[in-house]
């Protein structure tokens, strides 16, 4: 598939939300190490959702990829019929 047809499909943001997600998770298994009982992990969401740069990678990354979710899943469903290639693609993964 084109890199621009696969950029409709998948917008090109799944990097920045990778890394924000595994920044989280990593965050939330120190605080576990630190405690056998974790009463809160509202300082750790309060930090990720404060003003830094992995924020705002974040919420590009969210806004880029929620607004384009309906298109992208029309596609799919309209790309999946028609083409035998991403149809086995998909059906394999």
């Amino acid at each position: 598939m084109e890199e621009e047809r696969r950029d409709e499909l998948i917008p090109p943001v799944l990097d920045a939300l990778l890394d924000f997600h595994i920044n989280f998770l990593r965050r939330l298994r120190q605080k576990r190490k630190e405690a056998a009982v974790v009463d809160s992990i509202s300082d750790i969401v309060f930090s990720e959702f404060d003003n830094g740069g992995r924020n705002r990678a974040a919420v590009h990354a969210y806004t880029e990829f929620c607004s384009k979710y309906d298109r992208c899943g029309r596609l799919y469903d309209e790309w999946r019929i028609k083409n035998t290639e991403i149809r086995k693609f998909f059906d394999v993964s």
